[in-house]
């Protein structure tokens, strides 16, 4: 695990719980400061991938994941570097 629990992300996520990991990054349920509200945050950590093709996939995921609307499928925020 790569962030610990109740570690702050950008001043505004709060990680409350580990939801798992696989080869995109890490997944956190987290709470957004600002609204109260309780997101998924993925994290991709650079230091622990040697293949730039990830880094492309999580990017992909990301802009398919903004452009989807469904009530089962989390809404996209925001991706930050």
């Amino acid at each position: 695990m790569q962030h610990e629990l109740e570690k702050l992300i950008v001043e505004q996520y709060r990680i409350i719980d580990f939801l798992g990991a696989g080869l995109g990054g890490e997944t956190y349920k987290a709470l957004d400061l600002k609204n109260e509200q309780l997101v998924a945050l993925k994290v991709l950590s650079l230091q622990q991938t040697s293949n730039w093709k990830i880094l492309e996939m999580f990017e992909r995921e990301a802009s398919i994941l903004a452009q989807l609307k469904h009530p089962r499928i989390p809404d996209y925020l925001i991706i930050f570097r």
